[in-house]
Parts: structure tokens; sequence; C-alpha cells
């Protein structure tokens, strides 16, 4: 028998995976006024933050916006060790024109060639590089990202309201302390913690 939502653990990855989770701009911030910014950098922009910031789950809420504008996203998620976008999805690069917008998450992970011959396709052709990275690439920096700890908070009192409040402030706390502020490993760490609670 399939378990009903209340008993579902709130950490589970389809909670939250990056889309799932509305990413919680800061004060001042918002999506349409990064794109702005974007499209005054020429459609080019970086998005920078450590490991588990929320770097992807941004992107997740620019992408409309950026269609919204015209733009044609091709988007491209790179995990370690991935040194280059596939071939096959470079294959048609010489169609991409000013509207076009290359958005890459984990851009870090590209070989320093690799980099180049993509920002050289984009220049030729006038099309738009969005990318994160943990550290600058020396793109122009669309935003700097980082959860702070009330966000974490916000975060995981939003994904347990309605399935039983049984992670206290204090152990959001001490685990965000423990993932250097690291969200993802945040929710890992809660994930099992909710497991063992209920086994």
């Amino acid at each position: 028998m399939a378990m009903t939502d209340e008993h579902t653990n709130p950490f589970s990855t389809r909670y939250v995976r990056p889309g799932s989770l509305a990413y919680q701009f800061a004060a001042g911030a918002s999506a349409p006024r990064l794109i702005e910014r974007l499209a005054r950098q020429r459609w080019w922009g970086q998005v920078v933050g450590a490991h588990g910031s929320g770097k992807s789950t941004l992107l997740h809420a620019l992408v409309p916006l950026l269609e919204r504008e015209g733009r044609t996203v091709h988007w491209h998620t790179l995990h370690v060790g991935q040194r280059r976008i596939p071939a096959a999805a470079l294959a048609g690069w010489r169609s991409w024109r000013a509207t076009t917008q290359l958005v890459v998450d984990g851009y870090e992970q590209m070989a320093w060639l690799a980099r180049r011959s993509l920002q050289h396709r984009c220049r030729q052709t006038h099309a738009g590089l969005l990318v994160t990275a943990h550290r600058s690439m020396g793109l122009p920096t669309l935003v700097e990202v980082r959860c702070p700890l009330d966000t974490a908070r916000q975060l995981v009192e939003k994904l347990v309201a309605e399935r039983g409040a049984t992670i206290s402030t204090a152990e959001v706390d001490d685990l965000y302390a423990v993932h250097d502020g690291n969200v993802r490993a945040l929710f890992f760490a809660l994930y099992d913690l909710w497991e063992f609670r209920r086994a």
C-alpha cells in the first residue's frame, strides 16, 4: 500500500530537488530584477555560490522568465568528473542566434578548453551564456548566492508543516553548522533523522 503524503519523508528527493522548492530571495531581490540585470549584461552571467547554496534552485526560478523574454533555453547539467557537454548536445550550435540562451549548471566541471570553446561558439552566434559555479569563472557575475540559517529554518518548517513537526529549531541549527551551510547536505541529514525516528 502506498504511503499517504503525511507519512512520506518530507526530505525525500521529490520534495527538495531543484524546482520543487521555491528559491528564497533576499530582501530587495527578485527573479525579474535578475533577468533585467542579465539582459544588461547581454545575457551573459554567472551564479556563484558554495555547494548546496541554492544555485540550481535559482536557475529553475529564472528559466520561465527567460522564456517569457523570448529566450530559447538550452539547459545542460554537469556532474563531478564530467569535463564537457556531450558533443551530441552541441551538434546544432551553428543554428544558435541572439535569442538563444545556454544555461550550464556546474560550469566549473568543464575543462578549460571546453569552456573556452563554448564561449567562442556563444560569441560567434551572439547567444547568451548563464552558468552556475562554486567560484568565479571569469564571466560577469549575476549574483552570489548563499542560504542563511534563517532561510534554512523556513524551508525546513515549510517541508514538515503538513507531516508533523518533529524537527526542532535546535536540530536544524546544529546540522546547518555541521554541514557548513550546505542546505542540500542538511536535507540529506534530516532525511536520515526522520527515517530513524519513525523506524
